[in-house]
């Protein structure tokens, strides 16, 4: 039997360490970042909440600088994929010194310092790529996305309609979204206040100011596409530091009787992002009081998701190198985003 410790800084209490006995082995669904970046494969969309909440935390981490390793802990530091994508950056850099870097690869590179958090080097090459290849689909799509990252949602929206055009079938729906998303925006000017966005015509509430909808919740639900919940997954693993998104994604966990994901979302909203909107506060306090009560169960029976995957990401390799030897009888030290 193998003894694996995944040990994992915690504010205020040092390194937690959280052994877990596996028989034969241990079973990784790796996580990936993407915007659209060829070493990304998704599954079919919606994913269940808990996958979903899982990778599209690793995909926030990643925009986060490396900690140094606590003194004292050995094996990989906790940010490995971050450091895992910043190798993968330099070593493009580095062939793009050498030889020119095929279109594909330049939409690469410019994934990679989107996700890293590097907006501005992700548009100088992108803006770079298009000079040369205006017609590929993944630059002109993460072009389109770096222009938004950067502020400049008129330009992001001229490269999200020619995204919009070169999409093959499987992603074009998803570009219309966003690049309805950032017309709207665009449109509404700059705010400091988070704004739910008109993604599907449809409000959250009853015009009394009822929450959640009770009389129109089923007439709702109907008007939605049925994609609705994959289009907003979709775009919050593109733009997983939105939160304007994440309200959206919240607001529909709530119509579909997914109170637990919406408390999750309004929570992260809340504490995490430190959002002050009354409105998202007060659906927050509604969602929590629901759940406490025993109305709980008689709002979440009209569950109707389908969910269609357990993960939205995979398909990434970890790279297990700089791990030690894998011991049978001692303890092995694994990276806690291995289990993220």
């Amino acid at each position: 039997m193998r003894i694996w410790d995944c040990r994992v800084p915690q504010p205020g209490l040092g390194v937690v360490s959280v052994a877990l006995l596996l028989a034969a082995g241990c079973f990784v669904q790796t996580v990936q970042a993407g915007v659209h970046y060829s070493n990304e494969r998704y599954a079919p969309l919606p994913a269940q909440w808990a996958g979903f909440f899982a990778d599209w935390r690793a995909l926030r981490s990643l925009s986060q600088p490396r900690q140094a390793r606590p003194v004292g802990l050995s094996g990989p530091a906790a940010s490995s994929k971050r450091l895992e994508y910043e190798q993968r950056a330099q070593a493009l850099e580095k062939q793009r010194t050498q030889r020119p870097l095929s279109p594909q690869e330049l939409a690469d590179l410019g994934a990679l310092y989107l996700r890293l958090g590097e907006s501005e080097q992700a548009l100088n090459v992108l803006r770079q790529a298009y000079q040369q290849h205006p017609r590929h689909f993944v630059i002109v799509a993460n072009l389109g996305t770096a222009w938004q990252r950067v502020g400049n949602l008129q330009q992001a929206a001229v490269f999200l309609e020619q995204a919009v055009e070169l999409a093959p079938p499987a992603w074009q729906r998803y570009e219309s979204y966003h690049l309805r998303l950032v017309q709207q925006r665009s449109r509404r000017g700059p705010s400091v206040e988070v704004v739910l966005d008109d993604l599907f015509g449809v409000t959250y509430e009853e015009p009394d100011g009822t929450y959640p909808l009770s009389r129109s919740a089923a007439q709702t639900r109907e008007r939605l596409p049925d994609d609705a919940l994959a289009v907003v997954q979709q775009l919050l693993l593109w733009l997983p530091e939105d939160a304007a998104l994440v309200w959206q994604l919240a607001e529909l966990a709530v119509l579909y009787g997914e109170l637990n994901a919406a408390n999750q979302l309004f929570d992260w909203l809340v504490t995490a992002w430190g959002v002050n909107s009354p409105v998202i506060r007060r659906h927050r306090q509604v969602v929590r009081e629901l759940l406490a009560s025993a109305n709980a169960q008689a709002h979440t029976a009209h569950k109707v998701v389908a969910f269609r995957s357990r993960r939205p990401l995979l398909g990434s390799r970890v790279d297990s190198s700089p791990l030690p030897p894998v011991s049978d009888t001692g303890v092995n030290v694994l990276a806690w985003d291995w289990l993220l």
